[in-house]
């Protein structure tokens, strides 16, 4: 198994922890380490590379330099993890996921899903139209004001902090649209059946739908 602790008060610990790589919840983490599967090796920014594909399936390719076209945003916004009942207030910077989409035409309603995967070549999940264009779901290269390190997904990683964390994909590599929600792995694996926040953590960090 790989690194896991049990420092932090308050965390619960779902039946399946044992079938997640690397799982850390230290008092001395401000955002702990969490993986399904094996962390992918470090990546640079200026080697970004990310498939980004509509309903036609003629993937084009998302750079840093074509990042660095997009205004850039600085959110402080939640990520909730609470299968675990944890939560944290963290100052993002990155981008409006529906910026970019709409730089790459993929903003129309007809792209009624998306999905986004992972460098570690296993993980990836989705979100609906709706959620992909709220403002608070971002592609994130900075966590208070640092570059995110590669355990907690850099790169880049997506933030969607008004539902459950595991679908805010870390080391992202790709992005899709659908007509149908192909779902995500935490589904599939029975892990998370609902993405939802509950109404008591909704309150708790202030979301409003």
């Amino acid at each position: 198994m790989g690194e896991r602790s049990k420092d932090r008060p308050g965390v619960n610990y779902p039946t399946f922890r044992e079938q997640f790589s690397l799982l850390n919840f230290s008092s001395n983490r401000k955002v702990p380490v969490i993986s399904l599967f094996d962390m992918p090796k470090k990546l640079t920014k200026e080697k970004i590379n990310i498939s980004i594909c509509g309903l036609n399936c003629k993937p084009r390719k998302l750079t840093w330099r074509n990042l660095r076209l997009i205004k850039t945003e600085k959110k402080r916004l939640p990520l909730i993890c609470q299968i675990f009942n944890w939560g944290e207030f963290v100052k993002w910077e990155g981008w409006k996921l529906k910026d970019i989409l709409d730089k790459y035409n993929l903003a129309g309603k007809e792209n009624r899903y998306f999905t986004f995967s992972s460098r570690d070549g296993e993980y990836f999940e989705s979100l609906s139209w709706e959620e992909a264009m709220d403002d608070r779901t971002m592609i994130v290269f900075k966590m208070d004001g640092k570059e995110l390190s590669n355990e907690h997904g850099g790169p880049l990683r997506l933030i969607v902090p008004q539902v459950q964390g595991f679908k805010s994909v870390k080391w992202l590599d790709g992005i899709r649209s659908f007509r149908e929600d192909p779902k995500g792995i935490k589904f599939l694996l029975r892990q998370s059946l609902n993405h939802k926040l509950s109404k008591e953590i909704k309150k708790k960090y202030k979301i409003i739908e």
